[in-house]
C-alpha cells in the first residue's frame, strides 16, 4: 500500500499536528484492498474546518456554528455565559458523522443542574476509533450577575489517544464566557477558549480560539445570528445562521460560515419536553456531514424551541 501527500500551501507545516492525525486515520484505511490517492491541495485552515469536541448540538449545526449569542442547553459546550439563563434539569445527546467518515464520527451527551444562584453543567465527548481517537470532557458553571448578564467558566480535559507504540496525551484547558440581554429581542456573547495556552504536545495544539457574536429576534418566528471566530491556527471565522419557526414546535434553520466556505441547514422539533434536531453542513473540499441530537428538559413542559 501507498500514501501520496501532495501539499500545496507551504505553511502546511504549521499544521503537522493535525495533519499527522489525519494521515494516521487513512494509513487504517488503507487496509482495503485498492490502492488510496490522497492530494491535500487547500489550506491549512480547511483541516480545522472540522467541528471541534468543544461544540455541541444540532441547532448550532444547521445555523452555521453559530452559538455563542444564544441561549440553549448546548451552551455547557457553546458558551457557558449563557448557563446564567438555564432554570431547568436537562439532558442531551448528539452525534455527528463527519464528512461521512466512520472514523471521524462524534458523538457527546451532556446534562444541565440548576443550583442557585446559578447552574453547573457537564459534558462528554468523544471522536474516532480504535487506531486514533480524541476525548473532551467539561464541567461547568454559569451565573446570573444582573438580570440582563450572565457569565460562566468551564474546566475541561483533553485526551488524544494513538493505537501502538505513540499512546496518549492528556491536559486540562478553561473557558469563559458571557451573555448580555439588554432586551428579550437582542444577545451579545462572547466567549475565550483556553487562554491558559494548554497543549497536548508540540505537534497537537488545542488552540486559543476567541469568539464573539450578536442574536436578534425580529419575532417569536424569526431568529438571526450572526458571530465572529478568530483563533491562534487559522484565519478568522465569520458565521451567520437564521431560524424559523412556522409554528411553535417546528424549527426551520440554515446557515453559512467561512474559510472555507462552509452551508448548513437543518430542523427541529419538540414535543413535550423532548427536542429532537437534525442538520447537515457542506464543506466545500470535504463534503456532507450529518447532525443529530436529541434532548429532554425536566420540569415545566415546554412546545418552544429555543427555550
Amino acid at each position: 500500500m501507498q500514501l501520496i501527500l501532495v501539499v500545496a500551501n507551504p505553511n502546511i507545516v504549521a499544521m503537522r499536528g493535525k495533519l499527522n492525525r489525519i494521515i494516521t486515520i487513512l494509513t487504517a484505511r488503507l487496509r482495503l484492498p485498492y490502492l488510496v490517492l490522497l492530494v491535500v491541495t487547500f489550506a491549512p485552515q480547511v483541516l480545522y474546518s472540522q467541528v471541534p469536541l468543544w461544540y455541541g448540538g444540532s441547532r448550532s449545526a444547521a445555523m452555521g456554528f453559530t452559538s455563542v449569542a444564544i441561549t440553549d442547553s448546548w451552551s455547557v459546550l457553546n458558551n457557558q455565559g449563557a448557563l446564567g439563563f438555564e432554570k431547568d434539569y436537562w439532558l442531551g445527546a448528539h452525534f455527528e458523522s463527519r464528512y461521512m467518515v466512520k472514523e471521524l464520527s462524534n458523538s457527546s451527551v451532556a446534562a444541565l443542574v440548576p443550583l442557585r444562584p446559578g447552574t453547573f453543567g457537564v459534558a462528554l465527548s468523544n471522536m474516532g476509533y480504535s487506531g486514533y481517537s480524541e476525548t473532551f470532557a467539561s464541567l461547568a458553571y454559569g451565573m446570573m450577575l444582573t438580570p440582563e448578564l450572565s457569565a460562566g467558566i468551564g474546566l475541561n480535559y483533553h485526551r488524544m489517544a494513538i493505537a501502538g507504540e505513540y499512546g496518549d496525551a492528556s491536559a486540562f484547558s478553561a473557558a469563559l464566557g458571557l451573555l448580555y440581554k439588554p432586551t428579550s429581542s437582542l444577545a451579545v456573547g462572547a466567549n475565550v477558549f483556553n487562554p491558559t495556552r494548554t497543549s497536548l504536545g508540540d505537534n497537537a495544539s488545542i488552540p486559543v480560539t476567541l469568539r464573539a457574536g450578536v442574536s436578534y429576534s425580529f419575532s417569536q418566528m424569526f431568529l438571526l445570528s450572526a458571530e465572529v471566530e478568530d483563533n491562534t491556527d487559522t484565519d478568522p471565522v465569520a458565521k451567520f445562521g437564521v431560524e424559523f419557526l412556522p409554528i411553535d414546535a417546528l424549527a426551520l434553520r440554515i446557515g453559512v460560515s467561512s474559510e472555507p466556505v462552509s452551508l448548513s441547514f437543518g430542523l427541529g422539533y419538540t414535543f413535550k419536553r423532548v427536542c429532537f434536531d437534525l442538520a447537515f453542513s457542506h464543506h466545500e473540499v470535504l463534503g456532507y456531514t450529518p447532525f443529530v441530537s436529541v434532548s429532554y428538559r425536566f420540569g415545566k413542559s415546554s412546545t418552544k424551541i429555543s427555550e
